[in-house]
């Protein structure tokens, strides 16, 4: 739309002014028809004057003065000039005619995407509801964003003539009333029909629904934008101003006039009305004794969880940093046990952790409760990766030749900064996630009682460096306590190690399916320890065995352990007391 011709004229003060003047004028003339009228109640049956007046006549005389001051300002809010009725005959011609082709490619555009979106949804079966692949998550991101790019340009053509009954009743101005409601009333069931398309189609995964609702887009689009999407353009709101538009169509049609019905572009939106409207009635029907009840449930279920979460989140932060019988801090790994450890483990490595007697144990399935990306302090760091095929790969990323310790420092540079400093006393190996977010921490940190580390055995040094930069984008991403895989904006430990190396587009990974506990697919850290148990031996096993350390707690120690004793470990009592 020109926005020139639709922004405040330079003479808008001085209308402002002469409204004024208006209103003055207007409430003098109310005033004297109050006084007419309340002559008129005070005379008796001979059409005498009676004086004093009754508290009837007071009352009579007061409400139908209210009363009149009420419709003349409702008549008066009416006539209020918008950028819309500013606009001369010719100036509306010429926008209207601009947004018209404007509205014809945006809805184009519209349908084209979501059909793209509709095919790619039954393509890939994420019908099924399950959590979306890599691939999966980067297309849905860049269809939602021109969808809403394009609903949201939809909507300012819509919000700029709806303003079309301050035309008034004018025979003169009909025509533009006429036009502009029917440009309205198009986009508005245009947008419920395509939204509820779209959202009906989305809503099949809810885990798909929870991604959309995640990305954030600095000055375009904030999080939760699929459910606003969806309750503002298909929610009860807009079925009610639907079925109030219908009946005004129906009306305005008919009384129109034959002129204003013949005009082409009026013919042409009626056409495009009467088409819409049956399409909605086919495949979205409006039910209002469903939908009574529906936003209300769901308010209802938001409501719980938002109570029901926080509680999640205390109850977590307090287990997670808690211990019982042992103080915090003491643990059997000495100091000279991880530099051992340290000497036999590569960047790109996975570990599990396990901190005997931590309250937290007991809310987590299975023996292993943590899992660990290991990156090695700095100097292993940049010789691991001083390797040609990263340094091809970055190559071919930036466009100039670089090491992955400049592509991190140029790309995240204050994260790499902390990642060299280090914490003070110990360099930084590893990146997890525990409260409160995804974080460097040294070894000791890390790990405490039983520690492991596995080796991706396919892969090579660019797709651990693919798994690295990945990490290195999660970093300060807040943990997630409600152990949701179906988004990134909040992560868990094994949620960052598995979204580092998951497979996608020009990048190899690992294949590690996740499983369902309490109604909800995620990842607990001992399905690492199942997954090479079950693949171990096997010639397309994708983990081998690094290194384990295993506790005694009678002894108060821990020793070096080997595979056949690592293989068993998933199958270990996740209670403290009952470890031998």
């Amino acid at each position: 739309m020109s926005e020139d011709k639709k922004s405040k004229s330079f003479l808008e003060r001085a209308k402002f002014r002469l409204h004024s003047i208006y209103l003055v004028y207007y409430l003098g003339i109310i005033g004297l028809v109050a006084i007419l009228c309340s002559l008129i109640m005070m005379l008796d049956e001979n059409w005498m004057l009676q004086w004093p007046p009754t508290g009837l006549d007071i009352l009579l005389i007061l409400c139908s003065t209210l009363l009149i001051i009420l419709i003349w300002l409702f008549l008066y809010w009416i006539r209020l000039a918008s950028p819309l009725t500013r606009l001369t005959r010719k100036e509306f011609g010429t926008v209207f005619d601009v947004d018209l082709q404007q509205f014809d490619m945006l809805k184009q555009g519209l349908d084209q995407r979501i059909h793209a979106i509709q095919d790619y949804v039954r393509q890939c079966y994420i019908v099924s509801d399950r959590p979306l692949t890599s691939m999966e998550e980067n297309k849905l991101r860049d269809l939602w964003l021109i969808i809403y790019e394009f609903t949201y340009e939809l909507d300012q053509i819509r919000d700029f003539y709806q303003d079309w009954y301050r035309f008034g009743f004018s025979r003169r101005r009909r025509r533009r009333r006429f036009r502009s409601f029917l440009l309205t009333f198009l986009i508005d069931i245009m947008l419920y029909e395509k939204s509820h398309r779209f959202a009906s189609v989305m809503q099949l995964n809810q885990n798909a629904v929870k991604f959309l609702d995640a990305i954030e887009v600095k000055d375009r689009m904030e999080s939760g934008s699929f459910s606003r999407f969806f309750f503002q353009l298909a929610g009860m709101e807009s079925q009610v101003r639907i079925v109030a538009g219908r009946n005004w169509f129906r009306l305005v049609k008919r009384f129109a006039g034959k002129k204003s019905c013949q005009h082409p572009q009026c013919q042409t939106l009626i056409d495009q009305i009467e088409a819409t409207l049956k399409q909605i009635d086919q495949t979205a029907p409006i039910d209002f004794r469903k939908l009574e009840m529906l936003p209300e449930r769901r308010v209802l279920k938001r409501a719980i969880h938002r109570i029901w979460l926080p509680a999640q989140t205390s109850v977590a932060k307090w287990m997670g940093t808690h211990r019982a019988m042992k103080a915090l801090g003491e643990f059997v790994i000495t100091k000279n046990q991880f530099e051992e450890m340290d000497r036999h483990l590569e960047p790109g490595d996975i570990m599990l952790s396990r901190k005997n007697w931590y309250f937290s144990n007991v809310g987590l399935p299975g023996f292993w409760p943590h899992a660990i990306l290991y990156i090695g302090d700095p100097e292993k760091f940049k010789r691991y990766f001083d390797d040609d095929n990263v340094k091809s790969y970055l190559k071919e990323l930036t466009n100039e030749e670089c090491k992955l310790e400049d592509y991190l420092h140029k790309t995240y540079p204050e994260r790499w900064q902390r990642f060299l400093n280090g914490n003070g006393q110990e360099d930084f190996q590893v990146i997890e996630g525990m409260n409160p977010r995804i974080m460097f921490h040294s070894l000791q940190e890390a790990c405490g009682d039983y520690v492991c580390a596995m080796r991706p055995r396919l892969l090579d040094k660019k797709t651990k460096a693919q798994a690295i930069i990945k990490a290195f984008g999660y970093l300060d991403t807040p943990y997630d306590f409600n152990f949701d895989f179906a988004t990134d904006h909040a992560l868990v430990c094994t949620e960052l190690v598995w979204r580092s190396y998951r497979p996608c587009e020009n990048k190899e990974g690992l294949h590690i399916e996740l499983v369902e506990v309490a109604g909800r697919k995620t990842l607990p850290a001992n399905e690492f320890a199942r997954h090479f148990a079950k693949e171990h031996g096997k010639p397309d096993a994708q983990l081998d065995f690094v290194y384990f350390l295993d506790a005694n707690e009678e002894k108060q120690i821990a020793v070096v352990s080997n595979e056949e004793a690592f293989l068993k470990t998933h199958e270990r009592s996740k209670w403290s007391f009952m470890q031998d």
